[in-house]
Order: C-alpha cells, then sequence, then structure tokens
C-alpha cells in the first residue's frame, strides 16, 4: 500500500561526486591538498573493485590531508566513509559526528549515521539523527520526507510520521521534486486515516494526492475504494474504470464497478460481479453475493449475502439484493423491509436515483406505508417539485397524522409561494397546539414573504411570547418591524437576538448596520460588523454594512473601498444587490464624482424601482 520509498544514496556514488565537485574547488599551488585527491581516488577504487587495502591506504591520505586544516567537512565526510566500508561503524559514526561539527548543511553524514543506526535497528536514534538534520535545515523536504516515512514503516509512530508529512504540505516547494514529496505526503496522510477509519480525511488526503499526479493508481485505487464506501458512486465508477483500463483483471475494482453498476440497475454489472468474484477479501464476498443474484441462484446468494452482514450491514447493495431475492420468495413484509431500509441508505448518501425507486416500490406493493411517501416527499422536496412533494406528504399524514407533518406541508406550500394554502395548515397546526411557537414563526415568516408586515409581526410576536430562547425569532421580527419602519423596536429585538447568541454573524452585522443607518451609535455600529465579518470575511452584505458605517463617519475614501469589495463580492456569487449600488452612488455623490454616482444609482434602480433612488436620478440629470 505505500508509495515509492525514499532510498539514500550509495556512499560510492556520494563519493564521486565529492571527488569531482572538489577537484573544480581545489585552491591553487595546494600540494598538501593532493593527499585529499588521492585518498579519494582510492577509496574510490576499492569500494569499486571490493578491496579493502585500497581503502585502508585510502584512509592514510585522508588522514595526510585532516593535517592541512582546510576543508575538514568534507575530509572527515570522507574518512568516515572508508570507516563504514571497512566495518568499522564507530569511527564512521565518529568522524561523520566530526563532518556534522564542522557542516551542519552537508546531509551525507546525517544519512550516513542514520544508515547504520537504521540496520543495526536502533530505530530511535535513527530517527533522532534525521530531526537533528532537519532542525538545522528546516527547508530540507527529501530529509523530512524520509522522517516521516521511518516513523511510519519503522517505528509504526503514525503521530510523528503525520507531523512530519504535514510539514511536507506547508512547505511551498513547487519544482517537480517538491511537487513528488507532497504528493506522497498526501498519500501516506490518506493512509494513515484511512487505517484509522477516519475516512473523511482519508478521501480530503486521497484527493489532494490525486490532483497532484492523475496517473498515480495507487492512489486511484485508493480513491475508487473510499467513493464506494462513501456510495458517490459517478466518481468510484470513474476511479475504478481508470484503474482497470491499466489493470482490468484486478478482483477489487472489479467488485466495486460492479457494485456502481449494481446499484443503479444497469446489467453490465454481471460482468464485472462475475471478475470480482476472484477474491478472498470482502469485496469478493459482496461480489460473489450480488453475482449469484443476478444469475437467480437465491440459496447460494443468500449464503453469500450473509456473510456480508458481518463487515457491513449497511452496504446498500447487500439490501437490494436481500430485496430481489424476498421478492422472488414472495416473503412480501421481509422485501418491503429491504426496500425501504435501501431507500433510506441511498437517501442519505444523496442517491436520489436509487431511493427514488425503492420507495416507489415499496408505496406500489403496500399503500399503507407512510415512511414510503414521506421520503418521496422529501426526495420531491430536495429536488424543488414542491407539488410533488406536497402531494406524497398528505398521503403520508393521512396514514400517519402528525402536527409536524402538516407543520411541514404548510412550509413546503410557503417554498411554494401557495401562501394561502401555507397559512391553511400552519392555522390548523394553531387549533391543535395554541401553544407551540413554530407554526406562529412560519405563519410569520411566509406573511413577511408575502409583504403583509402587520400580520407577520403579530406572528412573529406571538411566537416570541411563547418561546422566548430563540434567536431567529428575534431577527426575523426585527426584519419586520424594519420593514414597518419601528426603527427603534427593530433595534431592541437585535439587541436580544445578540443576548441569545452573542456570536451571531447575522444578528452583529444587521444591528451595526441598522445603528450606522440610523447615524446613531456609529463607534458600536463598526464593533458589531467587524465581529460579523471575522466569521465570514467574505460577505458582501457585511462588507456593505462596513463601508456604509464608514460613510456616516465621513470617511468616504474608506467607505468607498469597501463597497467597492462588496460589489465584487456579491458579483462573484451572482448576486447583485441594489442597496449596494445605492450606497456606492451616495459615496461618489459625497466625493463630487456625479457621473459615476448617477452610473451606480441607475444600476440600482435597474434591480428595484425605489422612488428614493428615483428621486436622485433625477435630481442629477436636470
Amino acid at each position: 500500500m505505500f508509495g515509492r520509498s525514499t532510498t539514500f544514496i550509495k556512499y560510492i556514488l556520494i563519493a564521486g561526486a565529492a571527488a569531482l565537485s572538489l577537484h573544480a574547488a581545489e585552491p591553487e599551488n595546494a600540494e598538501d591538498w593532493l593527499y585529499y585527491s588521492r585518498g579519494v581516488g582510492l577509496k574510490n577504487d576499492g569500494i569499486a573493485s571490493r578491496d579493502r587495502g585500497k581503502t585502508a591506504k585510502a584512509l592514510e591520505y585522508l588522514f595526510m590531508a585532516e593535517r592541512s586544516g582546510r576543508e575538514l567537512g568534507r575530509v572527515y565526510n570522507q574518512i568516515s566513509d572508508c570507516f563504514l566500508y571497512l566495518d568499522d561503524n564507530a569511527k564512521s559514526i565518529e568522524y561523520a559526528r566530526k563532518a556534522i561539527t564542522e557542516n551542519p548543511q552537508n546531509a551525507e553524514p546525517y544519512n550516513r549515521i542514520f544508515s547504520i543506526y537504521a540496520g543495526m535497528n536502533k530505530n530511535e536514534d535513527a530517527a533522532a539523527v534525521l530531526e537533528e538534520y532537519c532542525a538545522a535545515n528546516p527547508d530540507s523536504v527529501d530529509m523530512r520526507f524520509a522522517l516521516g516515512e521511518h516513523y511510519l514503516k519503522k517505528m509504526n509512530d503514525s503521530k510523528k510520521s503525520g507531523e512530519s508529512f504535514k510539514k511536507i504540505l506547508d512547505m511551498n516547494n513547487e519544482s517537480p521534486a517538491g511537487l513528488y514529496y507532497r504528493e506522497y505526503a498526501c498519500y501516506y496522510l490518506g493512509y494513515m486515516a484511512f487505517q484509522g477509519n477516519n475516512l473523511n480525511e482519508a478521501l480530503k488526503y486521497y484527493e489532494t494526492a490525486y490532483e497532484l499526479n492523475k496517473s498515480n493508481l495507487r492512489t486511484t485505487y485508493m480513491l475508487a475504494m473510499l467513493y464506494m464506501e462513501f456510495l458517490n458512486l459517478e466518481k468510484a465508477e470513474e476511479t475504478a474504470s481508470a484503474y482497470l483500463s491499466a489493470f482490468p483483471e484486478n478482483p477489487v475494482m472489479n467488485s466495486i464497478m460492479g457494485q456502481v453498476l449494481y446499484i443503479q440497475d444497469k446489467a453490465p454489472a454481471l460482468h464485472y460481479l462475475r471478475a470480482g468474484t476472484k477474491d478472498n477479501s470482502v469485496y469478493g464476498i459482496i461480489a460473489r453475493g450480488l453475482y449469484l443474484e443476478m444469475a437467480k441462484k437465491d440459496k447460494e446468494a443468500m449464503e453469500a449475502l450473509q456473510n456480508i452482514e458481518r463487515y457491513n450491514p449497511y452496504t446498500l447493495s447487500y439490501h437490494l439484493a436481500l430485496a430481489n431475492i424476498y421478492s422472488r420468495s414472495g416473503a412480501a413484509d421481509e422485501m418491503l423491509n429491504e426496500l425501504l431500509t435501501s431507500g433510506v441508505i441511498a437517501y442519505k448518501a444523496n442517491l436520489r436515483g436509487a431511493a427514488m425507486r425503492c420507495f416507489r416500490k415499496a408505496a406500489e406493493l403496500d399503500g399503507s406505508l407512510a415512511a414510503a411517501f414521506y421520503y418521496l416527499g422529501r426526495i420531491h422536496e430536495d429536488t424543488g417539485s414542491y407539488s410533488l412533494a406536497v402531494l406524497n406528504y398528505k398521503k403520508a399524514n393521512e396514514l400517519k397524522p402528525s402536527p409536524d407533518m402538516m407543520l411541514h406541508i404548510g412550509y413546503v406550500y410557503g417554498l411554494n409561494r401557495n401562501y394561502i394554502e401555507a397559512f391553511k395548515y400552519f392555522d390548523m397546526v394553531i387549533a391543535d397546539q395554541p401553544n407551540n411557537a413554530q407554526p406562529y414563526f412560519y405563519h410569520g415568516i411566509f406573511s413577511m414573504q408575502d409583504m403583509n408586515y402587520s400580520a407577520a409581526e403579530k406572528n412573529l410576536l406571538k411566537a416570541v411570547e411563547l418561546d422566548n430562547k430563540h434567536e431567529s425569532y428575534y431577527f426575523y421580527l426585527a426584519i419586520t418591524c424594519e420593514k414597518r419602519n419601528k426603527i427603534k423596536e427593530a433595534v431592541s429585538y437585535l439587541e436580544k437576538a445578540l443576548e441569545r447568541s452573542p456570536e451571531s454573524a447575522r444578528v452583529n452585522n444587521y444591528l451595526g448596520y441598522l445603528y450606522a443607518d440610523q447615524n446613531m451609535n456609529v463607534e458600536r455600529s463598526f464593533i458589531l460588523i467587524r465581529k460579523a465579518l471575522e466569521k465570514d470575511p467574505g460577505n458582501g452584505a457585511y462588507l456593505d454594512s462596513l463601508g456604509w458605517a464608514y460613510f456616516r463617519k465621513g470617511m468616504y475614501g474608506e467607505a468607498l473601498a469597501q463597497l467597492l469589495e462588496a460589489e465584487r463580492q456579491l458579483d462573484i456569487e451572482h448576486a447583485p444587490d441594489s442597496t449596494v449600488y445605492d450606497h456606492i452612488g451616495d459615496v461618489y455623490s459625497k466625493l463630487g464624482k456625479h457621473e459615476q454616482a448617477l452610473k451606480y444609482w441607475k444600476k440600482s434602480l435597474e434591480l428595484e424601482n425605489n422612488l428614493t433612488i428615483r428621486a436622485k436620478v433625477e435630481g442629477l440629470d436636470k
């Protein structure tokens, strides 16, 4: 499961490279320095020819070079290498340490000590050497990566391994080597999360690794398994297919591809499931059970499927297969139970098509299943088919009457802008539960959308009277009061909302904006709006509020900067706002830039025919 291992450069190659680079750097008139060159040459010959005598002779020359007192880091490094070849680990470490003292940035002596300790299974000591190098050279991505691998593979220390790999992700290294190490750091972090059953985190890291290198089939393999676990069928099919294009016989990927197609009720599933049976893992067991079910070998299929339940009783394909088997055997109750279970699992995984098939079939077989109609209603509501949602919710309520269901029917009518029916259902719940604040709240919300602000205020006040703990009740009551130009009351309700939810960004912003807009308590308005922006720094509405607070302070340059940023953010969200355009026009007007002011006021009028803004435009046009 691991990626390509980082191996340390063979010392014979290191030494050869060092000799070549040294030759170019030799100082002139350095006859005594020739001892170094002769020593390195003999060492390389000795290692290449496996002549330990030459290596021992090389040491004599290198010790003579040491007496020159120059480039001792290089000299000690070569001496250490000779002792390593001569199997004197103690001396090799001693001179490697001397080399490090002379030049802490040179990786070779650290590598050598690490190699010796690792070979002796002194893994703590080996890790300490790499930690030492990383402390001296914090930007060394390759040694940091080697440290992460060592902790993971040799010491089974996921915590320290993870810390090393995460530090690599924090490094801004865009070189090919840097990208490679980032890719595999993500791979290993994903692997450790997967082993720890933290599948959400594993998916995040594997997806990042995949973005860095889509051709890495190890990553593709892991992603296919994770996508299948999360029932992301589209992505599971994409990644399993990519893997199978390189390894078409792989049973695990065939099992995953088969499951994807089986859940979608597609015939080609049979081909992949057959290939997936050639494996003894849980994937092979699932493939065998589904393959036998498709082949209508029900007795054998049941035996295989029973094994799946031990591994994961929430496997969607398992329940779908049982439903099919029970359907053929005439076990109606068991089949309905499996259809409902399958539908719920599919719905929670956002597989609306599969969920719809299950619930529809269950409802057709037994028209008394309130749960089937309820979930059909939820699916239609999720997709914006509000009329169909209401039909199914009503059927569910007929079968199993519930005030909560009636309240929700009214809510969906409201979403569909059928306010008359919405209010009818809210009133029915109020008649049944007069002390329930929720129907009054929803009545108020949709009265406000229907622009009946008097009814909205009345119902929201009743909701607050029955339950004064909710920030939302006060928040929407404040909106209603502002619409009725009852600013003092709106501010009072927002202060109460803030008491109940001091960290609410929307309450802080709205209260701050009202203070600024009314040119009252402006200093506090800055505090409130900035607190909202701390929670949501890119919110265009909150930036508009801050700009308007600056405007009220007469700080027009700062106001314009914030308002233009608000416009930019709202453009990104494709949510232009007439109020923001109006505010920008007001600032330009104060700055004497009337052409720009006129442009923005007209943009505001395009979105909302506001008489006040029209008067501004007409005043400038004259």
